[in-house]
């Protein structure tokens, strides 16, 4: 489907893209077959897809997989959405951050197919990953600073980068240009497949972790022993000859470290 293609059918249901929830509809439908190849779709699987928008990803979705289920928030694309018809689709309205995961009735286990809507990108991801009943894999199209930050190696490591990589092996399977979506957004998009690993990647309380890590990540231009001694209540100076037994320099920074670092420090530091 092409833009004016995508355009007059939006005019036919008379819906415009909402620009406060970050709606860019996906036209171009060679992103769609990358996108489905990446996350290995077949008539045995059950795909939840958030955010469907006019249906471009939904249409070939319903071509391969045995059952979908649909997310959407709008009442008009959800909607658009049903009227393909197909009698594998369901389509459920309500907000993706609060409608059950996984989907009341499916089947075990899910896989998460979607081009998300910016606005929810970052609390959809950790809602994701961090569900009791994980999807088996989670294959999106978001912003391509969010796949970079999803993927990201250490000396450019993030908060959402360690909890995505706790969970499983995030990459990113292509680029996206702005022209494969109307409105056109004025940032490149791509498409990350994260393999959810069943429990975690490390031996750790994930409660206990990732607070430990959100210490670390919250000023990121301070140095670790700092940002720690805040959120831990102790002083820099205390962490530091942690830091120097683990074989890490006293100025690092959170984003510096790796996996194996960051349950190094967990391990030693026991809180």
């Amino acid at each position: 489907m092409d833009a004016r293609s995508l355009q007059a059918l939006l005019k036919k249901y008379e819906i415009r893209p909402n620009k406060s929830l970050g709606q860019h509809f996906l036209h171009d439908e060679t992103v769609v077959a990358d996108m489905l190849e990446a996350a290995a779709v077949d008539e045995a699987d059950t795909v939840l897809e958030v955010g469907p928008g006019i249906g471009v990803l939904t249409s070939a979705l319903v071509q391969r997989a045995g059952h979908v289920i649909v997310y959407e928030l709008d009442a008009q694309l959800a909607q658009l959405v049903r009227d393909q018809g197909e009698a594998n689709l369901e389509v459920v309205e309500g907000d993706a951050l609060e409608l059950p995961l996984p989907p009341r009735g499916s089947a075990l286990p899910y896989k998460v197919v979607a081009n998300i809507p910016f606005s929810i990108t970052g609390a959809l991801i950790r809602r994701l990953i961090t569900s009791l009943l994980a999807p088996q894999s989670i294959t999106l199209l978001v912003q391509k600073e969010v796949a970079e930050r999803m993927t990201a190696l250490p000396g450019q490591m993030s908060a959402l980068a360690v909890a995505v990589q706790l969970h499983g092996q995030a990459r990113i399977v292509r680029q996206v240009p702005p022209d494969c979506f109307w409105p056109a957004p004025k940032v490149d998009s791509a498409v990350v497949h994260v393999d959810i690993q069943p429990g975690l990647t490390l031996d750790v309380d994930e409660k206990k972790f990732m607070r430990l890590v959100r210490f670390g990540f919250a000023q990121k231009r301070k140095q670790l022993k700092n940002t720690l001694g805040a959120g831990l209540h102790i002083s820099p100076s205390e962490i530091e000859p942690t830091l120097l037994k683990l074989g890490l320099p006293a100025t690092i920074r959170a984003q510096e470290l790796s996996m194996e670092d960051w349950k190094r420090l967990y391990d030693i530091l026991d809180i």
